[in-house]
């Protein structure tokens, strides 16, 4: 028996599994676990349910995130976040955490990003909306992975790579794809990095629009707190 032959028999009897996700009637999708449908979201948003944010769902978080890293300009949290996600469009210092070919991918985004004239201003605004929105709406996040995958989407969606193509012999400009392993070099980045000041200056954010119900202790203050002061939500 042939390995060719060996794949294609686990196949067939894969697709008599049905797809592992609740209330899904659909069989399962090559060796996974998953039906196509769900495969899809998985390799997109890292959970096989999750659902899009869209630049819609982040517009009142981006306001509040602008006037937010105004107040706090020369601040050093946000002087040290406006540079690191300065130094990632800056593809000469990209940083491999991972594997080399996706790497090289990412760095091809963030090439095109720079060229269009985004800055590191522009991907801190977009990132502290989303880690804002998971402050706010926790629920809309299935895990831990789906947030990170959202974060890493939304920052290379800022300026999205387009390539030329042909459709219906007529030419057409389409988005390029962010495969997951493109997504999870750049959320190993910002996690690596980023991770407790985008939850800090989140909640922060949160709280300035008056829809943080917890107190939050703030380590390092920005200009509205004091030094080792838990501050109350807003009433």
């Amino acid at each position: 028996m042939t390995q060719s032959y060996k794949m294609a028999l686990s196949i067939a009897r894969n697709r008599n599994r049905g797809c592992e996700v609740y209330g899904c009637l659909n069989h399962a999708h090559g060796f996974g676990a998953f039906c196509t449908k769900h495969h899809m979201r998985r390799q997109r948003f890292g959970h096989p349910e999750a659902r899009p944010v869209t630049r819609r769902d982040l517009r009142p978080y981006r306001a509040a995130v602008a006037a937010f890293l105004r107040d706090n300009e020369s601040h050093t949290a946000v002087a040290a976040a406006r540079e690191f996600f300065q130094t990632l469009l800056d593809t000469s210092r990209l940083t491999t955490t991972g594997h080399v070919k996706s790497s090289q991918k990412l760095a091809h985004h963030l090439a095109y990003a720079k060229s269009q004239g985004t800055d590191g201003t522009q991907l801190l605004t977009e990132a502290l909306a989303v880690s804002a929105l998971a402050e706010d709406q926790p629920r809309r996040f299935k895990d831990d992975q789906h947030r990170l995958f959202v974060l890493a989407r939304r920052i290379l969606q800022v300026s999205p790579l387009c390539r030329y193509g042909v459709c219906g012999g007529r030419p057409v400009y389409v988005y390029a794809a962010m495969g997951p392993t493109i997504l999870r070099e750049l959320s190993r980045l910002i996690q690596g990095r980023m991770a407790r000041f985008l939850i800090v200056a989140g909640q922060e954010v949160i709280k300035r629009m008056g829809l943080s119900t917890r107190p939050i202790e703030v380590t390092e203050p920005f200009s509205s707190n004091s030094p080792k002061q838990q501050v109350s939500p807003t009433p």
